[in-house]
């Protein structure tokens, strides 16, 4: 049975067409368990992934490693032309239910063609991508999840952020359908309140019109009552209106000036106090730079306290490697003593003993003595003296080779002791060597990366110094934007102000006879069924600003004439007039209207201060040109009076001459002229100044909305310079002190070469010692071991001169013979005791030389002693310098901060004054403004006087045929009290009415039922987006609570996961911010066995992508993936990792299916079921199958 085959089978096949180099239609057909994926270099293996990917939504071509999504499709090769369609399947066992479909299996396709157009489709239905997207959400699947594990996932996953890393848990956790909620729940949150806003800004629009509606239709009401009772009094009420307006005019005219001099005065302090805001932003940049500077001082002086710290830690190294050697001397010296006491001692045993060996060779040399006169005396009768002789000789040989044999001993035993001396420096030296090399090999280091910090830091002030130039001129830029916005704002304001007025008086007609007003408002609101109303004269002209007041004068009352279609308009609009005694009005309609120009002669055209003919010189639709050429036609257009006079005169007074300024001759040579009413009140100018006004406004709102781009854009500049500043000073701190740090270091390395140095000389010396000895003891083997020779040679000879002596006397007495053998006996131990009182006396004279050595020992390690606790003495007085240096810093760096805060102080202090003085601007520009305002308001007041009285002069010339000189004799024969009581009365009653809007009483229901409905509207609209806010905070909850077991989860099963792959060692994964499981960052903390625990980045090539590898394991392990497909992920591993990479893996497959693409060799000895990617044919891709039991035949791929 296959190993592998109780796993779910979920991937079942793989159907690629056209996709990349798979240009043929080629199946993939899955089994459970482990398939691999092989062949060599450039043959495709990857193509599988990324076609796998690619089916499942993957929308980036770069993803692809392509440059545009056609590069997929399979451009062809030389043998064979493109292809015009990519498509890749996989065919899901769904038998378990994992997909929400009714379908046993599950076929999932893309289609790409070489147009572009993509399609989707599930079971071969066509779908959409999102559909595809959904079906995988939480399965463990999918282009996001973790069945898809590409060649550059592994050191996507090493170089991660913490908080991208977070994505990752995520996944695992379950989370991204809540995040995909919660997207959706806040789009449609801030979809309700932007929809909330805009009808509220329409609510408030339309409730803004309730009241003022509701008061319109009231007055509307009471304004047709009273206007009966005022039609009987209006000749004399125009008459006072009149005489009232001219008094307002004077006073108008006289406040006007007032406020123009108050203005003038405001500006200019205006002025002031914005000189005086520049120069306060000038100090409080310099109070900025001196904050800036002193933080300087304050990171210098922090760099010192941080050096001194450092070489206050290196001392503190140091005492203790004193102390360290203080303690190896005094074991030494212990050692040392007890050598010598027992030395002392063992002297003391042999003295004794030697006192014992004499006595007793004094005892046997008197024995003998008695002996051998006993023995001569029997000699002398046995003649055996040479006997004894012989004897005495071998006796003193023996011994002497008893000596040098004990010679040769002790120079072996001395000459073994001086070769493992002898090994003990070798190996010393090489150990010391070691050290060497690795001391300069940090101080090499050490250099590089000084060369390195210098080098950035060069580069970094360079830059910081760019910032301050930057900052600088943005500083200038930006203060210069802030004024320009600040003008251009106060002449919007200003133009919108006039604008509105303009509005104003347009829309309410002012200016026009009441007739006119009461016609053109009515037909507004069809009350007059007449067929075409185009408005008045001046609302169909249009003249250039250089014609406007020739124009006005030519047609006088004429611009308030009434353009009608047809002569049946203009007596309905009569009809009207009368029926609602609203005033009288003059229409002009087409059809009855034919107009004439007045020829002219060439010395009138040819005339220097001849402009044209009135009619020549507007603007109109050619259907009224009947109409105008019959009120403009006979009227000539002079440059001045003069030019006008002679131009009348050359016409014989037969036509009317008007001037540029107003002036004109009329027929028959009288003449009109004048000061004349400003501009801004006519008819015909103001339709031109609210068209130029607006286009001013709007210009000049584009180039303010301009200018705060640009401002902004400053600002955001600036705050991004001084991030990237900060940056940076941080950055050079840290290379400063690095510097600093590598510095201290560098002197430490240098007093260890020193040391090491002298260590190198005192081993060589001890070492060159033991080597001359050794070849003295050589030496003087060699002749012990002569001599030993020689001995042996001499006693051989002696003990056969001997044997034959003995066999001489062979007949010697017993008593002889016993006599002898004592006397031999007694001289052997003798002898005996000889060698031993010798070697004693020997042992003796070594013992006092090693006394000697032992003492001489002890006095250089007492002065070794001494020399360390002077040492240590003066490394505690640099301890004590250098704690006192980091005290006196610590206090000069509080001292600095104290002076920073107070400095900060001082500059908050004086922001605030600055801010305070620019609200005081704001505000004098705001009175600026509102006076401004009021002088516009004012002009416009004097504007509609002066039109009103030239109305009145126009209705009672219009309507009762009356001059203003004739119209004094018709005030009222009342007393003037009296009569202005009564005018006063119904003035009193309409001009508390205001501007009457008749159309209220239609629009004021309307619009009361409009705002009931949009407030309902509102309402639920409100319910929604608290409905929504709840939703968003419950899935914050459930993602917060997924989250914390799902990290939970994959921490344990990372620990275990990194212990079985590492076979020990730990490792765990860490919050940055555990307050903040929403948003919080994860970290890698890893320790492989044998070494210290240290975060992912500082981990080896091999341990990171091992390390990376048991997280995605761990992944796998708390969320199953159905299928999972590996593309070379354990490249980086060495054999024995890959291996325990398998055997992991084999683990996970009975509840994954794993799809791996590898060139390992431990990888495919474990597969089930091997796959060949080959290229038979170039550029084109094709499958090979090897079953796991026909392995070992089938020939490799």
């Amino acid at each position: 049975m296959i190993p592998g085959m109780d796993a779910e089978l979920f991937l079942k096949s793989i159907h690629i067409q056209g996709f990349k180099s798979f240009a043929d239609k080629t199946k993939i057909d899955l089994q459970p368990g482990m398939s691999v994926i092989i062949g060599p270099n450039g043959s495709g293996k990857s193509n599988v992934a990324d076609a796998v990917r690619w089916v499942l939504g993957e929308q980036s071509a770069k993803s692809l490693r392509g440059s545009k999504m056609e590069d997929v499709i399979f451009s062809g090769s030389s043998s064979r032309r493109p292809v015009g369609m990519a498509e890749v399947s996989l065919l899901f066992d769904n038998a378990s239910g994992l997909f929400p479909l009714d379908y046993e299996e599950v076929v999932i396709t893309r289609r790409v063609y070489r147009d572009g157009e993509g399609q989707y489709f599930i079971n071969r239905t066509p779908c959409r991508l999102k559909d595809i997207q959904e079906l995988f959400l939480d399965t463990g699947s999918g282009k996001e999840g973790f069945s898809i594990i590409g060649q550059g996932r592994i050191e996507e996953i090493l170089n991660l952020k913490s908080d991208e890393r977070r994505l990752l848990i995520e996944e695992v956790a379950g989370i991204s359908k809540f995040r995909l909620r919660k997207r959706e729940a806040l789009r449609k949150l801030e979809d309700t309140r932007q929809n909330v806003d805009r009808l509220s800004d329409i609510i408030a629009e339309v409730e803004a019109r309730i009241e003022p509606l509701a008061e319109q239709a009231e007055t509307a009401r009471t304004s047709k009552e009273l206007i009966s009772g005022l039609e009987k009094l209006e000749i004399n009420l125009i008459v006072n209106e009149l005489s009232d307006i001219h008094s307002k005019l004077t006073n108008a005219q006289t406040s006007e000036e007032t406020l123009r001099q108050e203005f003038t005065a405001l500006t200019t302090r205006v002025n002031e106090e914005e000189n005086l805001s520049v120069r306060g932003r000038y100090e409080l940049n310099q109070l900025e730079q001196r904050v800036q500077d002193l933080q300087g001082e304050i990171y210098a002086l922090e760099n010192k306290m941080n050096e001194a710290e450092h070489e206050l830690s290196l001392l503190s190294e140091r005492s203790g490697y004193i102390q360290e050697q203080f303690g190896r001397l005094q074991k030494e010296l212990a050692v040392a003593q007890e050598t010598m006491a027992a030395s002392v001692e063992k002297k003391k045993n042999l003295t004794a003993k030697q006192t014992l060996l004499q006595e007793i060779l004094q005892n046997a040399a008197r024995d003998i003595k008695e002996k051998e006169q006993q023995l001569e005396e029997l000699r002398k009768l046995s003649g055996e003296a040479r006997l004894e002789e012989l004897k005495t000789e071998i006796f003193e040989e023996l011994s002497n080779k008893s000596k040098l044999a004990s010679e040769i001993a002790e120079i072996n035993q001395k000459k073994e002791a001086l070769l493992q001396q002898e090994k003990q420096y070798t190996r010393n030296i090489k150990a010391k060597e070691a050290e060497k090399e690795s001391v300069l090999q940090e101080i090499t280091a050490q250099i590089e990366e000084k060369q390195k910090l210098e080098a950035r830091e060069i580069e970094l002030l360079r830059k910081i110094e760019n910032i301050r130039k930057t900052i600088q001129n943005n500083r200038l830029e930006e203060q210069n934007a802030e004024t320009a916005c600040s003008e251009l704002q106060r002449k919007i304001d200003q133009a919108g102000a006039r604008l509105h007025a303009l509005h104003t008086l347009q829309d309410s007609l002012e200016g026009y006879n009441r007739g006119v007003k009461e016609t053109v408002l009515a037909y507004r609101k069809g009350q007059i069924t007449c067929e075409t109303i185009f408005g008045t004269v001046a609302d169909n002209i249009e003249v250039e600003a250089k014609y406007e007041l020739a124009v006005e004068t030519a047609l006088g009352s004429s611009l308030q004439n009434i353009i009608v279609e047809k002569t049946e308009d203009g007596k309905k609009c009569i009809e009207y007039l009368k029926k609602t005694n609203s005033g009288r009005a003059t229409f002009l309609p087409l059809d009855a209207i034919r107009g004439t120009r007045q020829s002219l002669d060439d010395k009138t055209r040819r005339h220097h201060g001849f402009q044209g003919l009135a009619v020549d010189l507007v603007k109109f639709e050619p259907r009224f040109k009947d109409i105008m050429e019959s009120l403009l036609g006979r009227i000539l257009v002079a440059d001045n009076l003069d030019s006008a006079i002679e131009l009348a005169k050359a016409n014989q007074y037969r036509v009317r001459v008007v001037t540029l300024l107003g002036d004109q001759v009329n027929i028959g040579g009288s003449l009109t002229g004048g000061s004349t009413r400003s501009q801004s009140s006519g008819l015909l100018s103001r339709a031109r100044e609210i068209e130029e006004l607006s286009l001013k406004t709007k210009d000049m709102q584009a180039e303010l909305e301009e200018k705060k781009q640009r401002y902004t854009a400053i600002k955001k500049e600036m705050e991004g310079l001084e991030e990237a500043k900060e940056t940076i000073d941080m950055e050079l701190l840290k290379i400063n002190g690095a510097k600093d740090i590598i510095d201290v270091d560098s002197k430490h390395h240098e007093e260890r070469m020193n040391r090491l140095e002298q260590d190198f000389r005192v081993i060589r010396y001890e070492l060159d010692e033991v080597c001359s000895e050794l070849t003295a003891f050589a030496v003087k083997y060699e002749e012990t071991r002569h001599l030993l020779n020689e001995t042996e040679q001499k006693i051989l000879a002696l003990q056969s001169e001997q044997t034959e002596q003995e066999q001489l006397l062979k007949e010697k007495t017993s008593e002889a013979q016993e006599i002898s053998e004592k006397i031999t006996a007694a001289k052997v131990e003798a002898a005996r005791s000889e060698q031993e009182f010798n070697q004693i006396i020997q042992q003796i004279t070594e013992e006092n030389e090693r006394i000697l050595v032992n003492k001489d020992l002890i006095a250089e390690k007492n002065k070794e002693i001494v020399g360390l606790q002077q040492a240590e003495q003066e490394l505690y007085s640099g301890k004590e310098q250098q704690e006192n240096s980091v005290q006196e810093y610590t206090a000069q760096i509080d001292a600095q901060k104290f002076k920073l805060i107070e400095l900060r102080r001082e500059k908050e202090s004086f922001s605030a004054n600055n801010l305070k003085q620019e609200q005081d601007i704001q505000m004098l520009r705001s009175q600026a403004r509102d006076m401004e305002q009021q002088i516009h308001q004012n002009e416009l007041r004097i504007a509609r006087w002066q039109g009103e009285w030239e109305s009145g002069n126009d209705r009672l010339q219009e309507e009762y045929h009356l001059a203003w000189k004739d119209a004094l004799g018709y005030l009222s024969p009342e007393k003037k009290d009296s009569l202005q009581e009564k005018i006063a009365f119904y003035k009193q009653k309409i001009e508390e009415l205001g501007p009457v809007n008749y159309t209220a009483l239609e629009e004021y229901p309307e619009t009361l039922k409009r705002f009931e409905f949009l407030s309902t509207q509102k309402n639920d609209l409100d319910e929604a987006g608290r409905t929504l806010q709840e939703l968003i905070g419950e899935l914050d909850k459930s993602m917060i609570e997924r989250f914390q077991e799902g990290f939970t989860a994959v921490n344990e099963a990372f620990k275990e996961v990194f212990k079985q792959l590492f076979n020990g060692g730990q490792a765990e994964l860490l919050l940055d911010d555990p307050d903040n499981l929403l948003e919080t960052g994860v970290r890698i903390m890893a320790q492989p066995p044998g070494k210290r625990a240290q975060l992912l980045s500082l981990l080896s090539g091999g341990e990171r992508s091992f390390t990376a590898i048991a997280l995605l394991f761990a992944f796998l392990k708390v969320k199953p993936s159905p299928f999972c497909l590996l593309d070379e992920i354990e490249a980086a591993l060495d054999e024995v990792n890959v291996k325990r990479f398998v055997q992991y893996l084999r683990k996970l497959s009975k509840h994954t299916q794993f799809i791996i693409i590898s060139h390992r060799r431990g990888t495919m000895e474990s597969a089930d079921r091997l796959y060949g990617i080959t290229m038979e044919e170039s550029g084109v891709s094709k499958l090979l199958t090897v079953e796991l039991e026909d392995r070992i035949e089938a020939p490799a791929i």
